[in-house]
């Protein structure tokens, strides 16, 4: 007989921090599956890390990720999909920097002081987007990881921001390079991103098994402060 009809949508495994960072999924798929009336459900038997109530400050790298070990009584080979969900992601503050220029290269030079004031284009809090239905990558045996929580792509996000291109040089001391669009910036103008403040709400993730059958655990909220060795020095 047929069972539930599962609505889903997939990004790709392991990119956590492109497109699928700031939009939910346009299209749906109805995918209708058999019910076995011995099918025992699947389970969640742990999950970490422990995020902390507290924001995780990262200097110049990405915070961690998280993990499920999950179980099935019908053997793990009954588990066919692992997915995450973030119900909101918003921005708290955001640091911006001007960029200089050696000839025709772009580079990051900091300066005390030396910033854009962002509070009209990125005010507190900016919902810039959710997460949904991204697959955990299969470790081994029941775990189940998902790359960790990265920066957010300012430019996938918010219209003010648009992709640069052209020369750039180092020091690399920054967390993303943008353009900074009109009506916001006279011109587009190269800008760097140096302290980004983010938050992820409503994490769960759902195991499914083979007949459609599923499993659900919630994490608590993640707020990751994003920063620079060169920014925790010059900032004011």
């Amino acid at each position: 007989m047929s069972g539930p009809i599962a609505r889903r949508c997939g990004i790709a495994a392991g990119v956590f921090v492109a497109i699928a960072l700031f939009g939910a999924c346009d299209e749906t798929n109805d995918i209708v599956v058999s019910v076995d009336p011995n099918n025992k459900p699947p389970t969640i038997v742990t999950q970490g890390p422990d995020f902390p109530a507290a924001p995780i400050e990262v200097v110049g790298g990405n915070a961690p990720g998280l993990w499920v070990l999950v179980g099935d009584p019908n053997g793990l080979d009954d588990i066919s999909a692992v997915f995450l969900d973030v119900q909101s992601i918003r921005v708290h503050g955001v640091i911006i920097r001007p960029a200089d220029f050696i000839g025709e290269c772009v580079t990051m030079v900091y300066t005390p002081n030396n910033t854009i004031d962002t509070s009209s284009l990125v005010p507190d809090p900016t919902e810039i987007g959710k997460l949904k239905s991204a697959p955990l990558i299969h470790d081994q045996g029941g775990i189940y990881r998902i790359n960790p929580f990265v920066v957010p792509q300012l430019a996938q996000a918010l219209p003010i921001f648009g992709w640069p291109s052209g020369c750039g040089m180092g020091p690399g001391g920054y967390l993303e390079w943008l353009l900074l669009l009109p009506p916001a910036a006279p011109v587009p103008t190269n800008v760097f991103l140096t302290y980004a403040d983010e938050e992820f709400i409503g994490i769960s993730v759902t195991v499914y098994d083979s007949s459609g059958a599923s499993a659900r655990t919630t994490f608590p909220n993640l707020r990751v402060v994003f920063t620079t060795s060169e920014e925790k020095t010059v900032a004011p």
